[in-house]
């Protein structure tokens, strides 16, 4: 079969819904496991005023990468485009640098030395999440759907 499915749609709303309930209930019992103050799921505060710059500097560079990505995946057949300039593949490259920057720089300068290991597990728990879901997505959900 070619194309999206009958119910693609829902079994993708019920893959993201999964996905963010999963993660909410991780950063909860983390943060009460830990003792440390719960991080809102979609707000983000920098350590410091360098951590805020290294940080945009990340983020230019993987804008910068995924324009690139684009055109070169572009110009180029479908089945032969280059993995690693997929724009899916850079984004999920840049959320694990991005928060391996938050919990080094946890470490490095927060009082609490238990906040940098706080998001260490959340980050774990959100690549094995994606993992799983990319082994359920190339594997037709094991033919649930």
């Amino acid at each position: 079969m070619y194309g999206m499915g009958n119910n693609f749609l829902l079994v993708l709303i019920i893959s993201i819904a999964s996905f963010l309930i999963l993660i909410i209930i991780i950063n909860e019992v983390v943060s009460r496991w830990l003792g440390v103050k719960k991080k809102s799921l979609f707000s983000y505060q920098h350590v410091n005023d360098r951590h805020k710059k290294i940080e945009w500097a990340i983020r230019i560079t993987f804008i910068i990468f995924i324009v690139i990505g684009t055109f070169v995946n572009i110009h180029r057949e479908p089945s032969e485009t280059l993995w690693f300039l997929e724009t899916w593949n850079i984004l999920i490259v840049f959320i694990v640098i991005v928060d391996l920057l938050q919990a080094f720089m946890e470490w490095k300068y927060v009082e609490n030395k238990k906040v940098y290991i706080s998001t260490l597990i959340q980050l774990g728990f959100f690549v094995v999440l994606l993992l799983l879901l990319f082994v359920l997505i190339m594997n037709n959900f094991f033919g649930l759907i």
